[in-house]
């Protein structure tokens, strides 16, 4: 299997558990399936790292280079960037 079709069944799997989730910042539909790309690939290499841990402009670079190695399309890796930023922003 290729990584979007990886991508797209972590994206349903995670999703299945999400829905009983409420903590945390509210976030909107393009930032929730940035969650689920987070959660779903970012902890194959390493463990998840918090959110808050970094500036916007750290996560933004990241999300492009590591998105990049995955072979995420731009508009995954805005989302990915878009849920990064804004959870930062809330706790921050």
């Amino acid at each position: 299997m290729g990584t979007s079709t990886n991508l797209t069944i972590a994206l349903v799997m995670g999703g299945l558990g999400m829905s009983a989730c409420s903590s945390g910042p509210s976030l909107s539909t393009n930032q929730k399936r940035g969650k689920q790309i987070y959660e779903a690939l970012c902890d194959k290499c390493h463990e998840l790292i918090n959110p808050t841990k970094y500036n916007d402009l750290a996560w933004a670079a990241a999300a492009k280079k590591y998105g990049g190695q995955l072979k995420l399309t731009s508009a995954e890796i805005e989302t990915l960037t878009d849920y990064l930023t804004h959870v930062n922003d809330v706790n921050n």
